[in-house]
């Protein structure tokens, strides 16, 4: 399962004071002109423009990414999937997860590239998860388990620049998800408070992938307000670059926050300063096309 959307506020502007004069229409005809930022189609060759389908549960299935695609959208993610249910195959869990399941698999040229998202509270499991969704479970999952305790993970066959249409582009590791049930569980945003854990899991998904396939993470931009929660989130965001992840896409809010009041497009900014060099989305109060690009120009990401 993934994160709800259920307990949202209605639209409001995020906190990024002077965003209201950046002329939003220039700054699509730059970037237009100029293209997008070089280091997305590094990472994944047809990311050519700088927004994306984020994944959000209960919308961003098959049907909703291919709709977004058919308007311009080069690069959809899944709904969060938990690591225990790719590892059961569905069986013994909500009705709900089985058609999170189906309907979260690469669907060939119409539907790529796509982003796996996976979710959960076990470093072993998540990256036996990520080692069964790169496959699309072609061996049993005792020996994705085994796989994930004798990393670094078997790389295919295929070279590195190959683009592969039946299979995920990417793999992101939730550390966002703000929903109590879930945080509860020791799951998505749960980790911004506790970064040990965070920090095992992405370096137990990156040693277990190949090389090839790139590891994402989705944060919110700290646990809460304080203090010591703004340092537990340099030190993810640190070790996680460490370790390999290729970017991190920030949400504006707090977890705390849920989905209550506006994000802090103005801390996001800050954020992004004190990663130079280091690939950085954005998300949060992006109700409009305008919203994109006013987000790219205020804050610096990608």
């Amino acid at each position: 399962m993934g994160c709800s959307t259920g307990n949202a506020t209605p639209p409001t502007p995020a906190i990024a004071p002077g965003s209201e004069e950046i002329d939003a229409e220039a700054v699509a005809r730059e970037l237009g002109e100029r293209g997008p930022d070089p280091r997305l189609t590094d990472i994944v060759p047809a990311f050519n423009a700088p927004f994306f389908q984020a994944g959000l549960a209960g919308y961003s299935d098959a049907a909703m990414r291919i709709v977004a695609r058919r308007h311009g959208c080069p690069l959809c993610v899944t709904e969060a999937l938990l690591d225990r249910t790719l590892l059961a195959g569905g069986r013994g869990f909500a009705k709900a997860d089985l058609g999170e399941l189906f309907d979260n698999v690469p669907g060939g040229e119409d539907d790529h590239p796509l982003v796996g998202q996976i979710m959960g509270s076990n470093p072993a499991e998540m990256a036996a998860a990520a080692l069964k969704m790169i496959e699309q479970g072609a061996r049993p999952d005792r020996v994705y388990r085994q796989m994930a305790e004798h990393a670094p993970g078997p790389d295919p066959a295929a070279t590195d620049d190959e683009d592969h249409a039946d299979t995920f582009a990417a793999i992101d590791i939730n550390l966002a998800c703000p929903v109590k049930k879930i945080a509860r569980k020791a799951r998505g945003g749960h980790w911004l408070a506790e970064p040990d854990g965070a920090i095992a899991i992405v370096r137990a998904v990156r040693e277990a992938l190949p090389s090839r396939v790139p590891v994402t993470i989705k944060v919110r931009r700290s646990f809460d307000d304080t203090p010591e929660m703004a340092r537990n989130f340099d030190r993810i965001m640190d070790a996680c670059f460490e370790a390999g992840v290729a970017w991190a896409t920030v949400h504006a809010r707090t977890v705390q926050q849920k989905y209550i009041g506006p994000s802090r497009w103005d801390l996001l900014r800050e954020i992004v300063r004190k990663n130079p060099g280091r690939v950085l989305l954005g998300s949060g109060d992006i109700w409009s096309a305008a919203d994109i690009f006013r987000m790219l120009r205020f804050t610096g990401v990608a």
